[in-house]
């Protein structure tokens, strides 16, 4: 398990060092790899998680969103993602508003 969680430490900061500014944070909690990032950046980062070899995130599995009414930017946009190069999975969260909407076209 110790070795899973340093895999996916290890690949999340190389997604932070690839990525820079677009991502707020990276996360390993119960063996699952978070990345929270810029909703500006949204289709960069999904090409970047896509096409660069050291990811090939070529599955998307789910979208699913999380409301928190407190917050400015009250929903979390989430995208699942699998790579089956790697058999790893990446959860990628956006944060979004009643107005301004999360680009879509990858």
């Amino acid at each position: 398990m110790q070795q899973e969680v340093e895999a996916l430490n290890a690949l999340g900061e190389a997604i932070k060092a690839t990525l820079g500014g677009a991502m707020h944070s990276v996360n390993v909690a119960y063996g699952e790899l978070t990345l929270r990032a810029e909703t500006s950046e949204t289709l960069r980062v999904l090409s970047v998680l896509r096409d660069d070899p050291r990811f090939l995130f070529k599955n998307f599995t789910d979208l699913c969103g999380a409301d928190y009414p407190a917050r400015e930017k009250r929903f979390d946009v989430v995208w699942h993602l699998l790579s089956p190069k790697h058999n790893t999975r990446v959860r990628v969260t956006f944060e979004a508003n009643e107005t301004d909407p999360i680009p879509s076209g990858i």
